[in-house]
Formats: structure tokens, C-alpha cells, sequence
């Protein structure tokens, strides 16, 4: 009897054991995971997939130290995108000005389906922000009836760390980990991410972007 006792006992200590967390590993269990990332790009890969070319109005091109998007010309939009399909994401990239005028746009796009409809996540050197949608063609900035200006927003040729989220019908935005502006629309729900510049007055304006990354929600 004494025997049996201890057996009962020896076997169920070695059950205990093997469930204690120290001996437990994600990689034993591959049904849990801490990664959330969907996509990510430092640019040192040149056929990562993004959109890239030149015209008179803008340059898209890959760089040394990131991705970097040229506008040319005054009152112009370039983009440039990795061609891929998300829903409810979180993006996030570090963006820096190389030169032009501190009155301009710069972000992220995100649920891009074509030209005239998708949402952008913008900054400008000069402070300013704002969250835009785009519906066949018609912008329209949302939760706002201007873009509104925050110290949170580094000027000059300072690096910015931009983040949005595009989470059911929630549209954030989150500069330097200051939440910004977080507004509710549900007209697009899915599409490609991307990266954007916006020239105003003038010209010349050049943006570098590192560090691009994608995650679920």
C-alpha cells in the first residue's frame, strides 16, 4: 500500500513539473505567439517590393539610409507603395526631411485602394497634422475642420516617428508616442499601406523613411 502511495505521489510530482512555466517554451507551443508583425522594412532590400520611379514632378527611390520620396513641384502628392492587402493594422515608420520648406505633409497611407480611396496620416514640419479620407476622389479631413498643430511634432530636419492605426472603424494617429487625433469612419475598410509626401507653396521638398512596420490589431 505504501508502495502504491508512493508511486501516486512520484508520478504526480512529475506531472507538476512539467507544467511548471520554467520549463515551458512558445516554441513547445505553437499555437501561441508574442509577434504581431504582418510586415516590416528597413529598405536595405532593393527589390523589397516597393513602387519606385521618377518624373518631372517627384522621384520614389531606394537609399542608403531609407526609402526616400522627391516632389518636385509645388501642390503635388507622390506615394509609394509595398502592394500588399490589410484590414485592421497598426503602421509605424521614422521619417526625416532632407531638405525643402517646413510647410509640407508627410505620413503614412493605409486601406489604399486605388488613387481615389484611401485614407493618408499626415504630419508637416511646421507642426501641423490631420487625418484625410479619400472617397472617389473627394478629400475630406476628418475630426477636424482644419489641420491642427501640436509641439509634439519635432520641425526642421528632425527625426519623427509616426504611428497610425486603421482598426475597425477607429483611425488613430500617434507622433513621438503622443497620441494626436483618433476619429471614427467606416467607408474603407481594407487596402495597401503606403508612404506619402505632400508638397504645399513650394517645391523641392524631400523626405527620408526608415523603419517601416506593419502589425495585426
Amino acid at each position: 500500500m505504501r508502495k502504491v502511495m508512493l508511486l501516486t505521489l512520484f508520478i504526480a510530482w512529475i506531472a507538476l513539473s512539467s507544467c511548471n512555466p520554467a520549463n515551458l517554451s512558445f516554441d513547445k507551443m505553437p499555437y501561441l505567439t508574442t509577434s504581431k508583425v504582418l510586415f516590416q522594412d528597413d529598405f536595405s532590400d532593393e527589390q523589397s517590393g516597393w513602387l519606385i520611379g521618377s518624373s518631372v514632378y517627384d522621384l520614389k527611390a531606394y537609399s542608403p539610409e531609407g526609402f526616400m520620396i522627391l516632389v518636385n513641384a509645388p501642390h503635388t502628392k507622390s506615394w509609394s507603395l509595398p502592394g500588399m492587402m490589410f484590414s485592421d493594422i497598426s503602421l509605424s515608420v521614422t521619417a526625416r526631411k532632407l531638405a525643402g520648406p517646413e510647410n509640407n505633409s508627410f505620413g503614412v497611407l493605409c486601406r489604399f485602394q486605388d488613387s481615389h480611396n484611401y485614407y493618408s496620416f499626415l504630419v508637416g514640419s511646421d507642426g501641423y497634422y490631420g487625418v484625410v479620407k479619400v472617397l472617389n476622389g473627394t478629400e475630406t479631413l476628418l475630426g477636424s475642420s482644419v489641420m491642427d498643430y501640436s509641439v509634439d511634432i519635432l520641425p526642421f530636419d528632425a527625426e519623427n516617428n509616426i504611428t497610425a492605426e486603421c482598426s475597425g472603424d477607429t483611425l488613430s494617429l500617434t507622433v513621438n508616442d503622443t497620441l494626436l487625433i483618433s476619429v471614427q469612419d467606416s467607408d474603407l475598410s481594407y487596402g495597401d499601406v503606403g508612404l506619402v509626401v505632400e508638397s504645399r507653396d513650394e517645391g523641392d521638398l524631400a523626405m527620408l523613411f526608415n523603419n517601416f512596420l506593419v502589425e495585426t490589431r
